[in-house]
């Protein structure tokens, strides 16, 4: 079963206006909810940051080296599926493009990031179509990864006194994604399984690094699990909430509503903001190496 992009296309062109309104009422609301926060929690956040000073930095740094390894394996999960929708093997140069468009998704608008991939693969001999699908295709293995792990903290939200809740749940939630997709993707279901582990292991990876920040740089105790899906959780909101580009203020924002009751709301501000300075400065780091490796080829040429 193709899905139909034009009909999204223009349900996107009629409702613009209105689309635009609502991010902008979201951020707003989003911005305004953190800033009451960290006003409310200003003199603990600053407790918090200045004992961490150096550490925080350093972490930053090394974190933000090694999330450019997680973006790479982003970028092969996303390679997976173009090989898979398109039945054919393609080079390297297709991680290059992913790592350099990443930082697109910053400007306004929210979509440049797929539009210069898209550009940039199809001059590569790839169909516009499959992008396109592949775009699709990497949304739903995002989401689903992210709700796997959220299922926990949902759980846990709920104080779930037995794992056998956590089994049902997880259960009930696969077979709803499992018979959607059957239905509706049976023929390209292999992408899904195919491309899936990638998703998962970059949540893995970047809730051991919240972890991190949590129990040893403000010394808290959470476990990893309850890391890891309270930042799929801010994750998935910030992707699917519509709002600022790259899911700032909307992500931060659901992160300290979550995190409620686990950390204070002056920890959870400094987590979240360690967080959103790594990844993105993780992602210039990406951009560059992307660049640097463009040019040394264009020179072996």
């Amino acid at each position: 079963m193709d899905y139909d992009f034009s009909k999204t296309k223009e349900f996107i062109k009629t409702n613009k206006p209105l689309i635009v309104i609502i991010k902008l009422v979201i951020f707003s609301v989003s911005i305004y909810f953190l800033w009451h926060v960290f006003y409310q929690n200003y003199q603990q956040f600053i407790a918090v940051s200045t004992n961490n000073q150096l550490q925080s930095l350093t972490f930053i740094m090394v974190s933000s080296v090694l999330y450019v390894g997680l973006l790479i394996i982003l970028a092969k999960g996303w390679k997976t599926i173009v090989e898979q929708l398109d039945q054919n093997r393609y080079s390297f140069s297709l991680i290059i493009i992913y790592l350099k468009s990443l930082l697109y998704k910053y400007l306004p608008g929210n979509v440049f990031h797929y539009a210069n991939r898209q550009l940039a693969a199809n001059k590569q001999g790839i169909r516009h179509k499959t992008l396109l699908k592949s775009n699709l295709y990497e949304a739903i293995c995002l989401i689903i990864s992210a709700a796997i792990f959220a299922v926990y903290f949902i759980n846990h939200w709920y104080k779930a006194q037995h794992m056998v809740v956590l089994i049902i749940t997880a259960v009930l939630l696969a077979g709803v994604i499992g018979a959607y997709f059957y239905s509706y993707f049976k023929t390209h279901l292999m992408i899904i399984v195919k491309s899936l582990p990638y998703y998962l292991l970059y949540f893995l990876a970047i809730g051991l690094i919240c972890y991190y920040v949590i129990n040893h740089l403000i010394d808290n105790e959470l476990s990893l699990l309850s890391c890891i899906a309270l930042y799929a959780l801010s994750w998935i909101a910030g992707f699917v909430i519509p709002g600022a580009p790259g899911g700032i203020g909307v992500r931060e924002s659901v992160f300290v509503l979550l995190s409620d009751g686990l950390i204070s709301q002056a920890d959870a501000i400094f987590v979240i903001a360690i967080l959103r300075l790594s990844t993105t400065l993780g992602e210039a780091l990406a951009y560059l190496y992307a660049n640097a490796v463009n040019r040394f080829h264009q020179n072996g040429t």
